[in-house]
């Protein structure tokens, strides 16, 4: 193979144009093939494998499925171009906290790999107040054939001090799995049978280890959850 990338626009289940990347990987000597998709975009670029993303699809289409997706987000500068759904959060009043760019730039990133054509924020969500629950960051139905409806927990993976632990990604998975189980079985006026865990990291090793702390939760917590791991540039996703 050249020693150049080989790039071809590709068309994928939300019918985004995107670039086929193939690139040689050495692993132990041996050069491995590795497909990429990037979604190109004026203000970030989105990296994901063929695979993760076909996995994804794959999942979104069978209801009892738990899988872990990892994607690298590249934010070409400060400011990003939201889209009606990213500035339905920024700007409706939340529950409270201070992750709010987080959820925003989550909406943002699901909308654009898959297609958003509702959302409701965290307010607009409702519970039974009989049931013990967790409040999910934000509900949509994708237009993608089968997507469905999601409901989006969001959460970020980082360290004021010191690195990320495995032992501190086991604890911060195991909370927002426990809450995403309670708030699935208490929410009334959406239709989501599942939900997203959208969890931010700031490199890839914290990427590696979030993994395999999600790897490592039992098949109770998993349950049908999509575990989707992505790191990002922007220091304002980590802001206090």
């Amino acid at each position: 193979m050249d020693q150049d990338l080989k790039a071809v626009t590709v068309a994928i289940a939300a019918g985004v144009a995107v670039k086929d990347r193939v690139a040689g990987d050495e692993v132990d000597g041996e050069v491995v093939v590795v497909s990429r998709l990037m979604f190109r975009y004026l203000d970030l670029t989105i990296h994901m494998s063929r695979q993760a993303m076909h996995d994804l699809v794959s999942a979104l289409n069978d209801k009892q499925q738990s899988i872990i997706i990892t994607a690298n987000i590249d934010v070409h500068s400060t400011h990003v171009d939201f889209s009606q759904y990213g500035r339905r959060i920024l700007y409706t009043p939340n529950a409270g906290g201070p992750s709010i760019i987080s959820e925003a730039l989550s909406a943002e990133i699901m909308d654009r790999i898959l297609g958003i054509r509702r959302l409701f924020t965290e307010c607009e969500v409702k519970y039974n107040k009989a049931k013990p629950n967790a409040m999910t960051d934000y509900a949509c139905h994708l237009s993608m054939k089968g997507g469905g409806g999601l409901g989006v927990s969001v959460t970020r993976a980082m360290v004021h001090h010191g690195r990320l632990t495995s032992k501190a990604a086991r604890r911060l998975v195991t909370k927002k799995a426990k809450g995403i189980l309670k708030s699935t079985d208490a929410v009334l006026n959406c239709s989501f049978q599942r939900q997203v865990l959208h969890i931010w990291v700031p490199n890839g090793t914290d990427s590696a280890i979030v993994r395999r702390a999600c790897s490592k939760l039992s098949s109770t917590l998993k349950s049908n959850t999509i575990f989707f791991i992505t790191t990002v540039n922007m220091s304002n996703v980590f802001s206090a």
